[in-house]
């Protein structure tokens, strides 16, 4: 499992979109797919990113993912457990599934 732990503002989704394109591993994301997509197109990258709502709706469920790069895991967990838990790092990437 892997993290990028940095202060907001310092580039964290920023390394994640060069690891997700690097690595061909798509990235999940709470609710804003599209600000992650257009800052990857502005970096010359073409990545796949998906939400919750997406996983929630099938729309990737054919895809047959093994792995993916988390944006925001507290984000995520949040809606994926409905609660308001706070977590006090910033957590920019974690790898799940596809043990080696």
């Amino acid at each position: 499992m892997d993290w990028i732990i940095k202060p907001r503002g310092y580039g964290k989704t920023a390394d994640l979109i060069h690891l997700a394109a690097e690595n061909d591993i798509p990235i999940l994301t709470a609710t804003n797919s599209e600000y992650i997509l257009n800052l990857a197109k502005s970096k010359g990258y073409n990545i796949t990113v998906f939400t919750i709502h997406d996983l929630k709706t099938n729309k990737q469920r054919d895809k047959h993912i093994k792995e993916v790069y988390i944006d925001e895991v507290d984000a995520v967990l949040n809606i994926l457990l409905n609660s308001d838990f706070r977590i006090t790092a910033k957590l920019g990437t974690l790898t799940i599934g596809g043990g080696k």
